[in-house]
C-alpha cells in the first residue's frame, strides 16, 4: 500500500478510539483499528499525541477494561500500552484517575508476560531511587556550596564599590604622572641633543673665524711686502 494511503488508513482507524459516539463503537467493529493501531505501533511508533490519546482511553475506567482487558487485541499489545503507562507515568497529569486501572492491572496476573511487568516496574523504581539519590546529592552540595560562601551586605558591597573606585582612580592618577614623567624626559633628551648640536657648530665656527684669521693675517704681510 502507498505510504499516504497507508497513514490514512491508520488514522482513520486510530480516530476510531476517539469517537465519543457509544453506537458508533460497536463490538463488532473494535478488531479491526485495535489491529490496526498494533500493527502500525510495532512497525513504526506512534507519535506523542498518539501515545497521549492511548493512555487517555486506558485511564478511561469503562474503555481499559472493555477494550484492553476483554482479549480485543493480543497480549503484546497489551504488554505495549502498559509499557507506555510504566514509562510515561510521571508525566500523567490526571493520576488521580489511576485508581480506574486497578482491574486493567490485574487482569494480566493470568498471562506469563507478568515477570517482564515486573521487571520493568522495578527498572522504574530503581531508576526513580536514583533520581531522588541524585536530586538529595544535588541539594546537600547546593546548600554546602551556599554555606561556604559569606553572606555580603549591601553595606560591604557599597564599600567594595568605593575601593574600585578609589583604585581606578589611583590607577588613573598614576598613568597620568607616568605620561609626565615621559614627556620630561623626552623634552630633556631633545634639549640635550640641541645643546650638543650648537656645541658642535659653535666650534666648527671657531675653527673657521682661525682660519679666517690666518689667511687675512698672510695677505696683509703679503701686501706689505709688496709696498716695498
Amino acid at each position: 500500500m502507498h505510504e499516504d494511503g497507508f497513514s490514512n488508513g491508520f488514522e482513520s482507524h486510530f480516530d476510531f478510539f476517539l469517537i465519543q459516539d457509544s453506537a458508533s463503537r460497536k463490538q463488532g467493529a473494535l478488531q479491526s483499528p485495535l489491529e490496526t493501531v498494533e500493527k502500525i505501533a510495532q512497525k513504526r511508533g506512534l507519535a506523542p499525541e498518539e501515545i497521549q490519546n492511548l493512555l487517555n482511553i486506558a485511564l478511561s475506567a469503562k474503555l481499559a477494561v472493555s477494550w484492553l482487558c476483554a482479549r480485543k487485541c493480543s497480549s503484546d499489545f497489551q504488554m505495549l500500552i502498559l509499557k507506555w503507562i510504566i514509562v510515561t507515568f510521571d508525566f500523567i497529569d490526571q493520576k488521580e484517575n489511576m485508581n480506574a486501572l486497578y482491574s486493567f492491572f490485574f487482569r494480566f496476573l493470568q498471562y506469563e508476560k507478568l515477570g517482564e511487568i515486573c521487571r520493568r516496574l522495578e527498572i522504574r523504581r530503581k531508576e526513580r531511587g536514583e533520581i531522588l539519590a541524585y536530586q538529595a546529592d544535588l541539594a546537600k552540595k547546593s546548600k554546602d556550596l551556599l554555606g561556604s560562601v559569606p553572606i555580603v551586605t549591601k553595606t560591604e558591597r557599597l564599600q567594595t564599590v568605593e575601593k574600585f573606585r578609589q583604585l581606578h582612580q589611583f590607577l588613573e592618577e598614576e598613568e597620568e604622572k607616568r605620561l609626565l614623567n615621559h614627556v620630561e624626559e623626552v623634552e630633556k633628551e631633545i634639549a640635550g641633543r640641541r645643546d650638543e648640536q650648537l656645541a658642535r657648530l659653535c666650534r666648527k665656527l671657531s675653527s673657521l673665524e682661525r682660519i679666517i684669521q690666518v689667511m687675512e693675517e698672510r695677505v696683509s704681510s703679503q701686501r706689505v711686502n709688496c709696498c716695498r
